[in-house]
C-alpha cells in the first residue's frame, strides 16, 4: 500500500516541461548519495542507524517514561520542532511522561508559566544543542536547573538528559562535568534534517511513541525515494514543481492541512524550506494554514488575492476517530473530506497551482515516511536553485547583533 499519495493537475499540465530537468535531477541525486556533500548523514539513516545507539535511546527514554511524569525538551529550532511535530500529531502507543518545550523562546511569561506547571509533576530535563551556547537554549537551561536544584538537591543531575556534540563544546563539558547522560548529535546531521536521531527518538520514547515504527515508515520512503527517476520519484517531481513555481513568480507556497494536529508539523516545515531555501535571494517563503478555520480568515485572499502563492495541502486518506452529531447525515470526517476536495476543485477552477498529498494513515510509520519525503523533496529543491540545503549563514547574524546589544547593556 502507498504510504502517500500525490495528486496535481498543476503537475500534469506542466509535465513535459518537469521532464526537461531530468538531468539536471540526476545530478543532484548523484551529488546527495554520493557522500561527498556536507550534512548528509541524514540520507541514508533510517537504514544506517546504529542498532546500539537505537537501543540506548529507548532505554534511556523508557527509563524516563517509567521514573518521571514529564520531560521538558529545552532547544530551538531544529532542536525541537520536529519533536514537537511529532508529539502533536500522533496518539501515543502507551501511557508515557507529558512532554513541555522550553527555550524556544524567550518570554519570561511562557517560562513562569512552565515552572508552576511543572510543580504537579516528577520532572526531567532533555536539553538539546550542539554547542551549548545558543542564547535561548542556555538561558531556558540555566533557569530549569535552579529550579531542579532547589526541588530536588544535589542528585539533579541523574534527572538531566542532553543531545550534544560528540566530542567538543560547551554543553558537553558540561555534562561530563556534572555526570548527566548524553547522546550524540551527528556531526553530519543538522538540525532541520535531525528529528529521527536522538533529538527526536529520545523524548518521543519518552512520551509513549513507536519510534522504531516512525524509522521504520522513513526506511520505505528511502528505498522509495532513492532514484534519480522523475516518473519513479515524487518527492523529486515535487521539487522540480516547486523551482518551476519560483520562476514563474510563486514567492509563496501555503502548506495546508485539515487535521489542526498537524499544524506543528507545518512548522517543522517552515523551517525546513525557508532555513535551506532562503539564500542569495532565491527561495519560496513557506506559510501554514489549517482548514476549514483559514477559509474563514485568509480564505478571500486564496480565492481573490494577490496571485502570488501555490498551494501544498496535506489530508489524511483513512480516520481512526469519527464524530456524528444527532440529526446530521455525515460525521465530521465526511465534512473535512468534502472541504479539502472542494478546495482542491476550485484552486483548479481558479488556475491556482495545488498538489494534494493524502497520508494514507495518521501514525508513527507514515508520518516517519511524510518527514523523509519532504527532507528529500527540500534538499533536491535546494540544489536546483543551486543555494547550498545545509547552511544558514543569515541566522548567525542577528546571533552576533543580539550578543553585542547584550554586551553593550
Amino acid at each position: 500500500m502507498n504510504q502517500l499519495l500525490l495528486r496535481s493537475k498543476a503537475m500534469e499540465t506542466r509535465e513535459e516541461t518537469i521532464l526537461t530537468r531530468r538531468e539536471a535531477v540526476t545530478g543532484c541525486h548523484d551529488r546527495l548519495h554520493g557522500g561527498d556533500m556536507d550534512m548528509t548523514g541524514w540520507v541514508d539513516l533510517p537504514e544506517t542507524l546504529n542498532g546500539e545507539e537505537l537501543k540506548s535511546l529507548k532505554n534511556a527514554g523508557n527509563e524516563i517514561r517509567h521514573r518521571h511524569s514529564a520531560l521538558v525538551v529545552i532547544g530551538v529550532g531544529g532542536s525541537y520542532l520536529g519533536t514537537r511535530a511529532c508529539y502533536e500529531a500522533l496518539t501515543p502507543q502507551s501511557q508515557g511522561v507529558k512532554l513541555f518545550f522550553a527555550g524556544w523562546n524567550l518570554s519570561g511569561r511562557y517560562h513562569e508559566k512552565l515552572l508552576r506547571e511543572l510543580d504537579r509533576h516528577d520532572a526531567a530535563l532533555c536539553v538539546v544543542s550542539k554547542s551549548g551556547t545558543t542564547i535561548e537554549t542556555t538561558l531556558a537551561f540555566d533557569l530549569l536547573k535552579d529550579y531542579m536544584k532547589k526541588r530536588y538537591g544535589r542528585d539533579f543531575a541523574r534527572r538531566v538528559y542532553a543531545v550534544t556534540d560528540p566530542k567538543k563544546g560547551a554543553l558537553r563539558e558540561e555534562a561530563e562535568k556534572m555526570g548527566y547522560q548524553t547522546f550524540a548529535l551527528d556531526e553530519n546531521i543538522g538540525g532541520r534534517y535531525s528529528v529521527l536521531t536522538a533529538v527526536g527518538l529520545l523524548p518521543l520514547t519518552a512520551a509513549g511513541y513507536d519510534v522504531e515504527a516512525l524509522l521504520r515508515g522513513a526506511a520505505k520512503a528511502e528505498n522509495a525515494l532513492n532514484t534519480a527517476d522523475l516518473s519513479k520519484n515524487d518527492a523529486y517531481r515535487y521539487a522540480v514543481f516547486r523551482n518551476l513555481m519560483f520562476e514563474e513568480g510563486k514567492s509563496i507556497e501555503f502548506f495546508s492541512f485539515t487535521e489542526p494536529e498537524m499544524i506543528r508539523f507545518g512548522d517543522w516545515l517552515k523551517q525546513l524550506f525557508a532555513e535551506s531555501e532562503g539564500k542569495d535571494s532565491k527561495g519560496i517563503y513557506p506559510s501554514v494554514i489549517g482548514y476549514s478555520t483559514d477559509l474563514h480568515s485568509v480564505g478571500q485572499f486564496l480565492e481573490e488575492g494577490n496571485p502570488v502563492f501555490f498551494e501544498t495541502m496535506i489530508t489524511l486518506g483513512h480516520h481512526t476517530i469519527d464524530l456524528t452529531a444527532d440529526g446530521h447525515e455525515h460525521g465530521y470526517n465526511r465534512h473535512i473530506d468534502s472541504v479539502a476536495e472542494a478546495v482542491y476543485r476550485v484552486r483548479n477552477e481558479k488556475g491556482t497551482p495545488i498538489t494534494r498529498l493524502t497520508l494514507t494513515s495518521l501514525d508513527e510509520e507514515h508520518l516517519g515516511y511524510l518527514i523523509y519525503f519532504f527532507e528529500k523533496a527540500c534538499a533536491m529543491s535546494c540544489m536546483l536553485m543551486n543555494v547550498n540545503p545545509f547552511d544558514q549563514p543569515g541566522v548567525e547574524a542577528y546571533k552576533r547583533e543580539l550578543r553585542a546589544l547584550l554586551s553593550e547593556e
